[in-house]
């Protein structure tokens, strides 16, 4: 008998496991499926606005035998990612949904007492954005502090729309800060969550295949790391995209994750 061949599965989250609060039709059933044949699975989603605990009861709840640890958050990797480069001294600020500021706490991290004091404020979206958190932003800069974007994603789908996400504040950010400096993405495409993951499911890049719905995000983190990509046609990316997107170019292509069982990979 053949031994077995085990993959490692890197699964994104709004518009490829749900839109909103409600399931992409078959999607439990191809998850659990990996699941019960062996393979390594991780959810890392660009989502800066839930802690890593709120996405582990919402995926149990919808039926997805999933772990704690196989799930990793925006706002948890950045709280891992700045822990990792934290330097003597550091003060951090944050600016988004309280997850954020939660799980930066519960990494450790000192945090400032106003942005002005801050030496490393990072940038999370959510539907509690304000004038005030942009504010606060641009104040840590102009006081010297190193910025980061949990994510680059203009906009998160939910069920029958496209909703503002961090990218659309990194944008602004961006208009204001002198030429030539650029924030620092802490989630996908970076390096940091490429090089994350890969090294939680311990499998080499060619085993692991990232199944998303944003080209730029997802796809593009597989294909610049090494690794296999599957882009589903459920949430940001439609059809007609591929046929304009000349750089990005995804392995395989499925209508939803209900067909990742059509392919041979699993």
């Amino acid at each position: 008998m053949a031994a077995f061949d085990q993959k490692g599965f890197i699964i994104d989250l709004d518009g490829t496991v749900y839109l909103q609060d409600k399931l992409i039709p078959g999607a439990v059933e191809a998850i659990n499926q990996l699941y019960e044949k062996g393979h390594k699975i991780c959810f890392l989603t660009n989502n800066p606005t839930k802690q890593n605990s709120a996405y582990y009861h919402k995926l149990k709840d919808m039926g997805i035998k999933t772990v704690k640890e196989d799930i990793l958050s925006g706002t948890y990797l950045s709280a891992l990612f700045l822990k990792r480069n934290m330097q003597e001294g550091d003060l951090f600020w944050s600016e988004g949904e309280d997850a954020l500021t939660f799980e930066l706490k519960a990494a450790g991290l000192p945090m400032a007492s106003s942005p002005e004091m801050a030496s490393k404020a990072v940038l999370g979206g959510g539907p509690s954005f304000s004038f005030d958190y942009l504010n606060n932003m641009v104040q840590a800069y102009l006081s010297g502090a190193e910025i980061y974007a949990v994510n680059p994603d203009p906009s998160c789908p939910v069920e029958n729309q496209l909703i503002p996400d961090t990218g659309a504040w990194v944008a602004a950010m961006h208009s204001l800060m002198a030429e030539g400096e650029k924030i620092e993405i802490i989630g996908k495409p970076s390096k940091n969550a490429a090089e994350t993951v890969i090294q939680y499911l311990n499998l080499p890049p060619e085993k692991c295949f990232v199944i998303g719905d944003r080209m730029e995000t997802d796809i593009l983190m597989a294909q610049d790391f090494g690794m296999n990509s599957i882009l589903v046609l459920s949430g940001v990316t439609k059809k007609e995209d591929l046929l304009t997107e000349k750089k990005i170019k995804p392995d395989y292509v499925l209508t939803d994750i209900s067909e990742l069982s059509n392919l041979k990979i699993v």
